[in-house]
């Protein structure tokens, strides 16, 4: 049934397929951010933007024939691999293991039922199914199409912050908000912004804070990373600080601690990227090391900033533990390791159950198997950072590199702290661009014994994969 979201989304679907030309990619990157929205319902499950966006704007750029068939020239082939294995292997082990351990005690929703194939393992395929699209859609895409795609995703970030604010606004004020719009999933509690000690906690157009935090540290990241290695732009930098203020106002300790990576691991990273191009911005120095004076003047002088320092830090870390989100996180942990045993370390199947953390949905859905097959696809993305020759590769495909790693990153954070399965389509659009950017150069020759294979736009996907054998 057609819900309140969808007339509204698709007039946005025909506006987004103007502006970007057509880019499937960029579309489904954007609407990936109306987390808690529904464009159809059946019965008590919702059907996400993203997926109506893909449905129906992939067959239409496949009508229009603008649509690549082969690989895009250079890419990553061993995470490639590697991840279309564990996409292969939790296809088969939520058609298939739900039926081999039938009658095995699962924990879903509160209580434990006994294990079975049903409507739960079907939509999670369906969602595993697209997001494996997306994840071909983006290998097969050139680089104009990714970074076209990137800045959409890091402009429904933005959105998403400002729909933030005003949710703040309608808090306070009493403005009107759209909540039958963003909130029409049944699968979902509807949640509007609420106090924490005295602080208003938002959520956005998510499902709740965490999720909120979890999603906008992708752009975040990715802004931040621009902001480092780019010319200043106080347009760049303005809506860096709006994502950041709404991520500390979500008080979820997900957007805390992927804030903590973002610091860390920025600096790590960045400190590599001037050694390696021997270039420092002197302005960018000097802001930041403003902004970092200005913080702790600010927390050693002023009383009120000191005591909302504090009260953040006991809400969202220090007194976490005697939350009830996190009593129930912790049973979920617990249950997810008890149907590992019980399935004998191979998991239940994809979409049989769900844990607050994605390392603990992947031990209880696909088990140990499953678990190591994304965990080394994931490593491999960051092969290309080890390679001699990074210094010959093209100083646009390297940024784009490291600006997805980054990127990564910080989505696979918030997603083991509070995440469940891998489906979100942004994921695995960052996982097909770092592989598309991971590559060799463009121009690629390869000698073969007696044989010279020329790499190009022209071969495709089965002849890149046969040559690399």
């Amino acid at each position: 049934m057609p819900t309140y979201t969808t007339l509204p989304l698709l007039i946005l679907l025909a506006l987004l397929w103007r502006w970007t030309k057509g880019n499937v990619l960029a579309i489904v990157a954007f609407t990936a951010i109306f987390d808690a929205a529904s464009a159809l319902n059946f019965g008590s499950l919702g059907v996400a933007p993203w997926l109506v966006a893909l449905a129906v704007c992939l067959p239409v750029k496949m009508l229009r024939g603008g649509l690549r068939m082969g690989a895009a020239p250079g890419i990553n082939r061993v995470a490639l691999n590697l991840l279309l294995l564990f996409l292969t292997y939790a296809a088969f082990s939520g058609m298939v293991l739900p039926v081999v351990f039938a009658g095995v005690p699962v924990v879903r929703v509160l209580d434990p039922v006994p294990l079975a194939w049903g409507m739960a393992n079907v939509s999670q395929l369906c969602y595993l199914g697209a997001a494996a699209v997306v994840f071909l859609l983006t290998i097969t895409s050139t680089r104009g199409e990714l970074e076209e795609a990137l800045r959409w995703y890091v402009r429904g970030c933005i959105v998403a912050a400002w729909i933030a604010i005003y949710q703040l606004t309608n808090a306070v004020v009493h403005v009107p908000y759209p909540t039958a719009i963003l909130y029409s999933n049944p699968g979902h509690v509807i949640f509007s912004a609420y106090k924490i000690n005295g602080m208003w906690r938002l959520n956005s157009t998510f499902t709740e804070a965490s999720d909120m935090a979890g999603s906008l540290i992708g752009g975040l990241g990715i802004l931040s990373w621009e902001l480092m290695t780019r010319p200043l732009r106080a347009a760049r930098l303005g809506y860096a600080v709006l994502l950041l203020v709404v991520l500390l106002m979500s008080l979820s300790t997900t957007g805390y601690l992927c804030l903590v990576l973002l610091v860390v691991a920025g600096g790590v990273l960045y400190v590599g990227h001037l050694l390696r191009r021997a270039k420092v911005g002197a302005v960018k120095v000097v802001i930041a090391l403003a902004m970092g004076l200005a913080a702790a003047v600010l927390f050693t002088v002023s009383g009120p900033a000191r005591e909302t320092v504090v009260k953040v830090a006991s809400s969202v870390v220090l007194d976490k533990q005697q939350t009830e989100s996190y009593r129930a996180r912790t049973e979920s942990h617990e249950d997810a390791l008890q149907t590992l045993k019980d399935t004998y370390y191979v998991g239940s199947g994809w979409g049989s159950m769900r844990a607050s953390g994605l390392g603990y949905t992947l031990l209880a859905s696909v088990g140990i198997p499953g678990l190591l097959l994304f965990g080394a696809g994931c490593a491999a993305l960051f092969l290309p950072l080890l390679r001699g020759d990074r210094g010959n590769t093209p100083e646009g495909r390297e940024d784009l590199l490291e600006r997805c790693l980054f990127g990564v990153s910080l989505l696979l954070c918030g997603m083991v702290i509070a995440g469940s399965e891998p489906i979100v389509p942004t994921l695995w659009f960052l996982f097909g661009t770092a592989i598309v950017a991971g590559g060799q150069p463009l121009a690629m020759l390869r000698t073969m014994g007696t044989k010279r294979v020329v790499m190009g736009p022209q071969v495709g996907l089965w002849g890149r994969l046969r040559a690399f054998e």
